[in-house]
């Protein structure tokens, strides 16, 4: 990853990705009242913590730590608890 940072090329890459990624998930709670400005950075941004935190203990399957660790922030940051998927 260090490299990847020095490299202009990659490092450009993933500013236009983070923009895209940022701006789809901000996008997804364009109707949710009162979701604090900036949520798409601080999912993606949780989202790639946990994946790092995930890493060292792995002792859950991923998508299940994500999914319930993802499900908590956005509780945290709307206040009210986030429906569950059927």
């Amino acid at each position: 990853m260090r490299e990847d940072l020095r490299d202009p090329v990659l490092r450009s890459r993933g500013v236009a990705w983070e923009a895209d990624l940022t701006g789809a998930i901000s996008k997804c709670f364009a109707s949710v009242p009162n979701a604090p400005s900036g949520i798409g950075f601080a999912l993606a941004a949780h989202w790639q913590g946990a994946l790092t935190w995930w890493a060292f203990s792995a002792h859950r399957p991923l998508d299940d730590y994500l999914t319930d660790s993802l499900r908590g922030l956005i509780t945290m940051l709307l206040r009210e608890p986030v429906p569950q998927s059927p």
